[in-house]
């Protein structure tokens, strides 16, 4: 072993060169240089969040950031830089490795590093730490959930466990097993490199090829790698309750009877390498490990890949229906229970009348008056012209929505389009015009779906510039809105362009509470560097009270303040108590509910964020968004998901503790993506016994739509094709989308705003 005054004796004698000073200085310069604009978009996002108050959501995200990677890093640079240690004091020493004729890589390394072993061992497990805990700091949201975990009050069929084990715990298990594997496995190589440049390791005569000191050092690290991956095997068993291997998703026959024994013998058989490699510390040779791991490399193909393939195409297979029967029976339970479809209350409506009275038709004058003429589908690009870039060619309604308002005293549905700002079509597109004169959209224009005017064009009821009609909007300014993506500079000496009329402009100081102060000469800066823009700290025309709005389109906005959930795609507008607000719907979604099935995203837009791999959803949010402040509002609207309680208790700021007003609850509508996707999943687990299940005779479908919809819709009619030759032999309809519906249901007392999906 090399004594401590032997790691000396490679160091050089002489005065230290003051080269590394004036190279580590120019390095830090650059650094800071390159580093400068991530700086300033990290220091504005914070007064982002301050401007919205939500400064502790920020800050709370960043700590959970830090903390992880200054734990989990913290804890490798430990292990990596003792190890590292050890196999220095365990390397020969000098003369024995000069009587044995060291190679040429050893000599170099020592003569290179000299009197610098110390600064090299350090920066060598410095950089090991940063390799292995790159990705850590993605995983907060899971060490979030982890830390804020709630019971669902549901045990799995299988192993017993809470869901909340599943949906909350399980994730960051795994990355946590997978990460120490991979961090043992990196320091494990880190340590064969020293001891081999230290010439502990030789690879050729005279001399043994490892000394006993580093055939311990091995054998316990590797020990260690086999008892780390004896914790991720068991921790795959628990994944299986999520496996897409059998008829439905969950751990089915094979999954119970095959893959889970196999683990468990895995996870058994990684134990016993562990005691054998650490048996292995007094032992010669490495003949009974390799055996070890030999045998653990036969049994991984066989039990853990080959027998389960087996298991499920000879056995299972062949007798599919009655083998999977107990599984399928765990997966309806749990789909409906992870869809919320358990709820669902089936009611039957009986009309045995072949003709439609007079009397019938007027008990139901609500519903027929209310009959859709205009829809949204088709009545975007008509708004568009008529109200939209028809009247200015910088104002946009991108969207048209359906809804309903107590107009003169009767609740009215209605399409309503807001007019976004539209960038690209600014006359004379400077700086100046781009960012601090066309700095907001115009009001919105709505029209009831039941009428029509001369030409059979809308009978708008909201409309015009400046904009009149009912309901009265008091501030028609929208600064939010969707599909606004430039950054705007406001209250600063260039006036803005509120609206104009008749050839004339009616100007306006923005005078909210929106965007960020622009205060000082550092916030002009820092904003300079994140947009790249160097006008924003030298334009004359930004003052004290300037403010910058950014981050303006809606479902951007709701994303950096909540990105732990998953959005709808469509925000809509809604006129409330004389205000514009954007309301957009959000989800808390898991892929980890056990025996759930997964969704099926052939019916959601690829713009939601349903459009992903999840097996539970819940619609346990309403985000709302002032289009003039840009304030961002969350209101709880299922209070007993555990998955939003978590994300309350992690972030109790960033959720409001009042409830609604009437007049913006009364607005809120059951969203359309998760309609969708419940639709789709109750025309087959509306089916309740395993064998009608199985053969699919009483499963519904949604639907086809004889109108396909627009070119480029989800579900859009696809040619099907003979299998044979390939020739076209006609076309599949796509589904017919949810309907919204203003009518009154049997045994309702009035009308209400409901979804209807045809099966």
């Amino acid at each position: 072993m090399r004594r401590p005054s032997d790691l000396r004796s490679f160091r050089r004698e002489g005065k230290k060169s003051p080269r590394w000073a004036i190279i580590a200085i120019v390095g830090t310069l650059l650094f800071l240089l390159f580093s400068l604009r991530g700086i300033a978009s990290i220091y504005t996002d914070f007064l982002w969040f301050d401007s919205l108050g939500l400064s502790s959501l920020w800050t709370g995200r960043l700590a959970a950031q830090v903390f992880l990677t200054v734990l989990l890093g913290g804890l490798f640079f430990v292990a990596s830089l003792s190890n590292l240690w050890v196999a220095d004091r365990l390397a020969p020493e000098p003369a024995q490795i000069a009587a044995l004729g060291d190679d040429d890589v050893v000599k170099r390394y020592q003569e290179l590093v000299g009197s610098r072993l110390r600064v090299v061992r350090i920066l060598v497990a410095a950089g090991l730490t940063m390799f292995v805990t790159v990705q850590v700091p993605a995983q907060w949201q899971n060490w979030l959930l982890f830390r804020n975990a709630r019971s669902f009050g549901i045990d799995d069929p299988e192993f017993g466990q809470d869901v909340g084990f599943y949906i909350f715990r399980l994730p960051f298990l795994s990355f946590f097993v997978d990460w120490l594997f991979f961090s043992v496995f990196v320091v494990t190589i880190a340590v064969l490199i020293a001891h081999y440049i230290n010439g502990g390791i030789r690879t050729h005569p005279p001399g043994p090829r490892t000394t006993p000191q580093v055939k311990a050092h091995l054998s316990l690290l590797l020990g260690l790698l086999a008892l780390t991956r004896a914790l991720g095997y068991w921790i795959e068993r628990y994944q299986l309750t999520t496996s897409s291997r059998g008829f439905v998703d969950g751990a089915t026959y094979t999954d119970v009877n095959a893959q889970k024994p196999a683990l468990e013998l895995l996870a058994v058989m990684s134990v016993m390498a562990f005691v054998l490699l650490i048996a292995n510390i007094r032992m010669r040779g490495w003949t009974l490990p390799a055996v070890a791991v030999g045998v653990w490399a036969f049994v991984s193909i066989v039990a853990n890949t080959a027998y389960p393939a087996i298991i499920q195409q000879v056995r299972v297979k062949a007798n599919e229906a009655n083998l999977e029967a107990p599984f399928i029976e765990r997966n309806i339970a749990a789909t409906r229970t992870a869809y919320g479809l358990d709820a669902v209350t089936v009611e039957q409506f009986v009309n045995n009348d072949t003709a439609v009275s007079a009397e019938t038709a007027s008990l139901n004058l609500d519903s027929l008056g209310a009959a859709r003429v205009w829809d949204p589908q088709v009545s975007q690009l008509v708004f568009q012209f008529l109200q939209g870039n028809g009247l200015r060619p910088f104002l946009d309604i991108s969207d048209v929505d359906l809804d309903r308002y107590e107009i003169n005293g009767e609740l009215q549905p209605v399409l309503t389009g807001a007019r976004d700002l539209r960038v690209q079509a600014i006359p004379n597109d400077t700086w100046t015009n781009r960012h601090l004169q066309y700095t907001h959209g115009y009001g919105v224009a709505m029209a009831p779906v039941d009428q029509v005017v001369q030409d059979g064009l809308p009978n708008f009821n909201l409309s015009a510039i400046p904009l009149s009609g009912e309901p009265q909007v008091d501030q028609p300014r929208i600064y939010i809105g969707e599909g606004v993506t430039d950054y705007a500079v406001v209250n600063t000496q260039q006036a803005e362009l509120s609206y104009a009329a008749d050839d004339t402009a009616s100007n306006y100081n923005y005078d909210g509470t929106g965007g960020v102060q622009i205060n000082s000469r550092l916030r002009q800066l820092a904003f300079a560097l994140r947009f790249g823009d160097y006008r924003l700290a030298t334009s004359g025309q930004i003052e004290a009270d300037s403010r910058i709005m950014f981050n303006r389109d809606v479902r951007d906005r709701v994303e950096e303040v909540a990105p732990f959930m998953s959005w709808d795609s469509d925000p809509y507008p809604v006129v409330v108590d004389g205000t514009i607000q954007w309301i957009i719907d959000g989800y808390t979604t898991s892929d980890h509910y056990p025996y759930s099935q997964f969704a099926d995203g052939q019916r959601i837009d690829p713009s939601s964020g349903l459009y992903q791999r999840f097996n539970y959803a819940r619609n346990s949010v309403k985000g709302v968004v002032d289009a003039f402040t840009g304030d961002v509002t969350l209101y709880v609207v299922d209070d007993v998901d555990p998955i939003v309680a978590a994300w309350q208790s992690a972030f109790p700021d960033v959720f409001a503790t009042n409830e609604p007003s009437a007049a913006l609850r009364a607005q809120f509508k059951y969203p359309t993506d998760l309609f969708s996707v419940q639709s789709q999943i109750y025309g087959r687990y509306r089916l309740s016994d395993a064998q009608a299940f199985y053969s699919e005779q009483d499963r519904w479908q949604p639907a086809p739509d004889p109108g396909v919809g627009a070119p480029g819709a989800v579900g859009q009619a696809t040619q099907v094709r003979d299998a044979t030759t390939g020739a076209a032999i006609g076309q599949t309809l796509a589904a017919m989308p949810p309907i919204e519906q203003f009518a009154t249901l049997p045994g309702d007392d009035g009308p209400s705003f409901s979804l209807l999906q045809p099966l």
